[in-house]
């Protein structure tokens, strides 16, 4: 029986494979993991805007489109925070995006997939007669 290192869903990784509900990849073959917040990053600019509509325009909104501009640039770039992509940069391909969603829950699934290729990468590695005689010998 393989071990386990996270399961949600349709989402499981193993010291074999990452596997998602779109595509599997080899774990032996992930050469870096990351997250990124591309939402975010497009968010920033449309709350910069409506924060400058209601300074500059602001004698001639209505009440609600006041209320509109206000959640436009707090509560759109607070939620797109929490909202992260997870990407995959493997040898056989250059980057892809596994999966998007909660950062919290991507956080989870990115310490078990850098896990499962540390213990992959350890027991890999045989140890030699002499490597195993310099530890001796320390």
């Amino acid at each position: 029986m393989e071990q386990v290192y996270y399961k949600k869903g349709e989402t499981k990784v193993t010291i074999y494979q990452l596997q998602t509900a779109r595509k599997a990849y080899c774990i032996e073959n992930i050469e870096k993991i990351y997250l990124r917040r591309p939402l975010f990053w497009f968010s920033v600019p449309l709350a910069v805007a409506f924060y400058h509509l209601r300074q500059f325009y602001g004698l001639y909104l209505y009440d609600y489109e006041h209320w509109v501009c206000i959640a436009m640039f707090t509560v759109v770039p607070l939620i797109a925070w929490f909202i992260s992509t997870l990407n995959v940069t493997s040898k056989c391909l250059t980057s892809d995006t596994v999966m998007s969603g909660f950062r919290p829950t991507l956080k989870e699934l990115k310490k078990a997939t850098q896990q499962a290729i540390n213990d992959a990468n350890n027991r890999s590695r045989p140890i030699t007669g002499r490597y195993y005689a310099d530890m001796v010998d320390e």
